[in-house]
């Protein structure tokens, strides 16, 4: 499995499928967005948690205090 984290170009946001607001039953990010692109090419699972506005600092905070990551997952990391 690859854990992606970013910012909103890493969420996918402004592409046409893509929704941010919280109430929203859609999408989590875009389905067209890199993260799951890479995902499709390499035929993996792919967890897009980036999140729209959020900085370097709550990037890196999101990724430390993350419980569920495994010694056998990806993580790549869209900086701003």
């Amino acid at each position: 499995m690859i854990l992606i984290n970013g910012d909103s170009f890493t969420y996918g946001h402004g592409l046409p499928d893509c929704h941010v607001e919280p109430d929203y039953p859609g999408p989590v990010a875009s389905e067209v967005a890199w993260p799951k692109l890479l995902g499709n090419m390499l035929g993996v699972e792919v967890i897009n948690r980036a999140q729209p506005g959020h900085s370097n600092i709550q990037i890196l905070r999101d990724i430390l205090n993350s419980k569920d990551i495994l010694p056998t997952d990806i993580i790549v990391v869209g900086w701003t």
